[in-house]
């Protein structure tokens, strides 16, 4: 997705990063959030648009973002058994670093 074609206004993303955060934002750090969130926005209004779709309506309603949410974000989120596998491979020392960050 090209800039023009994007949801996040870049400006306004910089603000919120700076107010939230209370840093500067790096131009590549900016380009890569707004991808992220752009293809996250895609894949919500598809969702969003199928479960409309389900329900033999051409209006997508606050419920079918509702659902969007739940089913993309689920789809995305991590399992446990993909997060405590590779900590479980870590050794001590690595450990330790992993706490200190």
């Amino acid at each position: 997705m090209s800039e023009e074609e994007s949801v996040i206004v870049r400006t306004n993303l910089k603000e919120k990063i700076a107010n939230r955060t209370d840093l500067r934002s790096g131009k590549e750090a900016v380009d890569n959030l707004i991808r992220v969130l752009d293809e996250l926005a895609v894949e919500l209004v598809d969702a969003a648009g199928n479960s409309a779709r389900e329900d033999d309506r051409k209006t997508v309603l606050r419920r079918d973002v509702v659902d969007a949410e739940r089913v993309v974000l689920e789809e995305t989120a991590p399992q446990v058994d993909e997060i405590v596998d590779p900590i479980a491979s870590l050794s001590a020392e690595d450990m330790l670093k992993l706490a200190k960050q």
